[in-house]
């Protein structure tokens, strides 16, 4: 499965625990700047200082809310950060120790000093408690053994060795990714697709300097990337002759907005050319068909949806033949020549869906995919290239619960909600029950016990069936049929006949068409029986709830089927 490139570089947090800081006003700190030779220099309370260039020290220990900064061209060889303090480099530091509570920050640092973890005498650059925390400003990490290796945002490699002090004897050294102790998470932040070293035209260096149009630097570049591995080898050529007219377009900007704004045009070409969008642009169409509302009015835009493959031009579409279970199929054709469409990551039936709709958004055809009929069921959009390749933009879940339409109130909110209702299941049927399925074509029966049905006070002998059959899209559908005491047969009375109404199911038992699975049941309210169908809100079966008393089966509850979705994931 292909993913949507992520836009950001790495910003890692190596953290040993959570810090909790008090409520409050914010603390006013005392402000202090070092910037000549200095052997020992100790902060405590609510101090904030900064090493300016220029400034050397030897020993650095930090108390309580204390803040520094070590600023480029600083250099201190042992800082020490205890309790709630916070530390940030930029300059150059020998070991950094974090204990308790503090936090560091680094951000372009040098860390090249040599100390030591417990017995093992090797060199440990950076020194964690299990209740503090590191930020390094970096991209591209990764674990090796004892270090954590990656690029400041500059571009400059680093490779710093961090142990963890864990108040015990022995110092044990985060090893590897898979060693890694839990508390170490990471995040994301911007970084451009090129090598900020590297960065020598203002148009470069606006970018390094700034985290959107790094970001959107290194989604172009991605996009870029990948429409190059996925166009014939033709097309290639014109493909990158149209990069470099672009880049002498955003390079001849002098403003930031300039820039962003080619970044952005840049962005929506290569989008439609390769279906990879960014996060932000799917979920914005994906939300839309969350809702009936929404879904209904984007669905409804259809005008240029002939042009199914972005390329434009209209294509002529056939509906073809979706099989036994009537699924969707449409071929489209370019001068009468039949379009391959390929997808790309996925299979149409991993989602088994039924209903399908094309439809415009800014200025692109896309497909909706729904598990049902009725396209109320989102299952996922898809999006085809002009090299007719099919990507999957987003997918969906759906949740079914039902709201009341007519009936008794309180009894139907009851069962709706599922509040003093018992769920009435029999024991399953002897092994030896005769005539298992009472000549009755693709049933079976699965369960025989006593129940009192029609409320009267009399107990009566009664079987779930099952109704099975795999033609079509199949259909599984269960009910009930009073029998006679023994369970070998029909009852074949009155009362077994509207025992049938009860559930509108013919005298001779139910035999359907695809009713897929539809899961009915007798439940129990307040000592009343009553009979429920489609208690799982499946499309195209009413959902109702019946009773029967006093020899008269009345409706007691009507549902409508409500389906909420949810994105699961934007590709």
């Amino acid at each position: 499965m292909t993913t949507q490139p992520d836009l950001a570089s790495l910003w890692l947090v190596l953290v040993a625990a959570t810090t909790v800081h008090a409520a409050g006003a914010p603390a006013q700190h005392a402000s202090r700047t070092i910037n000549t030779d200095e052997p020992f220099v100790t902060l405590r309370g609510a101090t904030k200082a900064t090493i300016a260039p220029g400034g050397n020290v030897d020993h650095l220990d930090l108390y309580d809310t204390a803040e520094v900064t070590i600023n480029a061209g600083a250099v201190v060889a042992h800082a020490t950060a205890h309790d709630a303090a916070r530390i940030k480099i930029r300059g150059k530091v020998s070991v950094l120790t974090l204990l308790d509570g503090s936090s560091g920050v680094l951000d372009n640092a040098t860390i090249d000093g040599d100390g030591y973890s417990g017995v093992t005498r090797v060199p440990v650059q950076i020194m964690l408690s299990p209740r503090s925390q590191l930020h390094l400003h970096a991209t591209d990490v990764s674990f090796h053994g004892y270090a954590v290796h990656g690029f400041w945002k500059s571009g400059e490699r680093f490779s710093i060795a961090v142990g963890l002090n864990d108040g015990s004897e022995e110092k044990p050294i985060y090893k590897d990714a898979e060693t890694l102790p839990t508390q170490i998470s990471i995040v994301a932040v911007a970084a451009p697709g090129f090598d900020c070293r590297a960065a020598r035209s203002p148009v470069e260096r606006m970018i390094c300097a700034n985290d959107d149009l790094a970001e959107a630097d290194l989604a172009v570049s991605n996009l870029f990337s990948y429409a190059i591995a996925q166009a014939p080898d033709q097309e290639r050529g014109q493909m990158r002759n149209a990069q470099r007219a672009w880049l002498r377009q955003r390079n001849a900007c002098a403003a930031i907005a300039c820039v962003q704004q080619q970044y952005e045009v840049r962005m929506q070409d290569l989008m439609v050319h390769t279906g990879k969008f960014t996060v932000g642009y799917s979920r914005a169409l994906c939300t839309k068909l969350l809702e009936p509302r929404t879904r209904t009015q984007l669905l409804e835009n259809s005008i240029g949806t002939d042009d199914i493959n972005n390329d434009g031009t209209a294509e002529r579409s056939e509906t073809c033949w979706g099989g036994t279970m009537n699924a969707p199929c449409t071929s489209y054709f370019a001068n009468d020549k039949e379009l391959e469409i390929k997808t790309q990551g996925f299979e149409s039936n991993d989602y088994w869906t039924f209903g399908e709709r094309a439809f415009r958004y800014d200025g692109k055809t896309f497909v909706y995919h729904s598990f049902d009929d009725g396209l109320e069921e989102p299952a996922y959009v898809s999006y085809v290239t002009a090299a007719n390749r099919e990507f999957v933009v987003c997918d969906f879940d759906n949740r079914f619960s039902s709201s009341r339409l007519s009936g008794d109130a309180a009894v139907c909110q009851a069962i709706e909600r599922e509040q003093g209702v018992e769920d009435i299941t029999l024991p399953a049927a002897p092994a030896n029950t005769p005539h298992p399925a009472f000549g009755r074509r693709h049933t079976d029966v699965r369960k025989l016990g006593n129940i009192d049905v029609d409320n009267d006070g009399i107990t009566e002998t009664i079987a779930e069936l099952e109704y099975s059959v795999g033609a079509g899209r199949g259909c599984d559908f269960n009910y009930f049929e009073l029998t006679t005491p023994d369970g070998s047969g029909i009852a074949g009375t009155v009362k077994s006949r509207l025992v049938d109404d009860l559930q509108d199911i013919g005298y001779d038992g139910f035999e359907g068409p695809s009713c897929v699975s539809v899961q009915n049941r007798l439940i129990r309210h307040e000592g009343t029986v009553y009979f429920e169908t489609n208690s799982t809100n499946q499309a195209g079966v009413k959902h109702t709830v019946a009773r029967l008393q006093q020899g008269q089966v009345t409706q007691v509850c009507s549902f409508g089927r409500v389906v909420t979705s949810t994105i699961r994931s934007v590709w």
